[in-house]
């Protein structure tokens, strides 16, 4: 995996810095929707629920040959889904016995990728890209929180990382605005998670959580 890395790192800088008289250059910006797929968005599992995506994305075309590369940052939340909010509601008020007051954890992805792109001209208005490459990925789960009679019970994460990959497509009409579609396999991150409640003892644990995102929405290119 570190030799897979270290070239696809070297020959996408390689593509960048190429100097073609025909190359493209350009910067886009993308809001879309935040899927969670597999285990992210199993209710037995992750629990994440449909959440939002936004992202930078620089691109370079070689347009005699259509072979190109990218480098994007983005940023994905995600909430806890409905289903799983209720079902904790019920099971922790049961156990209580009281109606306590929840605050539910956010997961926050903030994956860079980079990676080779495809461009193809269709010479009717319309171009698309396809791209892929490997991602860096930045977790954040934020704290869970339960309150019952001013008395707070919480679950918290140390941030972890992970290496994984993205694919995806865009059609672009008029140069400027693009239909987008990728995926995101984050993979397997290594969660330390602290459990502390007034008058017990914290507890530490380990979980993995592994993260899968589908990313549907609109880009805006800057050429």
């Amino acid at each position: 995996m570190k030799k897979l890395i270290y070239w696809s790192t070297v020959l996408v800088i390689a593509l960048l810095f190429t100097n073609g008289l025909s190359a493209q250059r350009w910067f886009d910006v993308h809001a879309n929707l935040s899927i969670p797929v597999g285990d992210f968005g199993d209710d037995d599992e992750g629990g994440a629920g449909i959440g939002a995506n936004g992202g930078l994305k620089f691109n370079y075309i070689l347009d005699d040959y259509g072979m190109g590369a990218f480098a994007a940052a983005d940023f994905f939340i995600n909430g806890t889904s409905q289903d799983v909010q209720e079902d904790l509601e019920d099971m922790f008020d049961e156990a209580f016995g009281v109606q306590a007051n929840y605050d539910f954890p956010q997961f926050r992805n903030i994956p860079f990728s980079a990676g080779l792109q495809f461009y193809i001209d269709t010479h009717e208005g319309v171009e698309i890209l396809l791209n892929g490459g490997l991602t860096a990925n930045y977790l954040n789960y934020s704290d869970f929180e339960i309150e019952i009679e001013g008395d707070v019970l919480k679950v918290s994460a140390d941030p972890a990382f992970n290496v994984g990959f993205k694919v995806g497509a865009e059609l672009l009409i008029a140069k400027r605005i693009s239909l987008q579609v990728g995926y995101f396999g984050l993979g397997d991150h290594e969660l330390s998670m602290t459990t502390s409640a007034p008058g017990i003892p914290t507890e530490e644990s380990e979980s993995d959580l592994n993260v899968s995102i589908l990313s549907v929405g609109l880009g805006y290119h800057f050429r």
